[in-house]
């Protein structure tokens, strides 16, 4: 089986007024259809700088990122980024959050608006669909976000560090729901976090790590489809 994410010799460098830093040094992954995968390591070793490139959002500075087969770039492949705070806006109800993706991409169609509902209805939010995001739990909130990174049906997950928010027993219960919600929709998902206990809440077999000295200590995962 070939992997739906496949990262060969990727390397990335930061140019500043002072000179260059190099964040991310030859790195390989091969990430396959169902793995929830996690990175895991200190603040500054090049984490999020990774999922920035999954996404898109930078270039690598050598190597190539393929998804399905092809290279990626920001206008030819859909992921799904869920940051470390929530971003709901405030004034609109937790509804209108949720379609915000959609509305932006022109996709508010009777079968994404019903997939919406079917979302909200499984995972406990439906009877809060017209309720404003101050009035939410800190761990229905992040689910909310999630719905709203779901709704565009992306190919794979990006999860960066999105409970770091949370005060403790919230972060646990929310990585619980969350990591539930990824297995039962059969998404694809690469969590980045500096808390080991974050991975292991997981159930995940290992994860692939990260230092500043040693790019690549370690590469474990867990796959939800059999």
């Amino acid at each position: 089986m070939s992997p739906l994410l496949k990262i060969e010799d990727l390397s990335y460098i930061y140019h500043t007024p002072k000179g260059e830093t190099k964040t991310l040094d030859h790195i390989y992954l091969d990430v396959y259809k169902g793995d929830f995968i996690s990175i895991v390591g200190p603040s500054g070793c090049g984490k999020s700088t990774l999922l920035s490139l999954i996404s898109g959002l930078l270039e690598p500075s050598h190597g190539h990122i393929t998804l399905d087969t092809s290279l990626l770039n920001s206008e030819s492949h859909n992921t799904g980024y869920m940051l470390q705070k929530d971003h709901l806006f405030e004034w609109r109800t937790v509804y209108r959050n949720v379609l915000l993706g959609l509305e932006i991409n022109n996709q508010l169609t009777h079968e994404s608006l019903t997939y919406i509902d079917g979302l909200l209805k499984q995972y406990g939010l439906y009877d809060f669909r017209n309720y404003k995001p101050s009035q939410l739990s800190g761990g229905m909130r992040q689910r909310a976000a999630l719905i709203r990174t779901l709704a565009l049906k992306p190919d794979i997950l990006l999860l960066d560090e999105p409970f770091s928010a949370l005060d403790y027993q919230t972060r646990l219960s929310a990585g619980d729901e969350i990591g539930t919600i990824i297995k039962q929709e059969n998404k694809t998902a690469l969590l980045v976090t500096h808390d080991i206990a974050d991975a292991i809440c997981h159930e995940q077999k290992s994860s692939f790590m990260l230092s500043h000295s040693i790019p690549c200590l370690a590469y474990l995962k867990r796959s939800y489809l059999t």
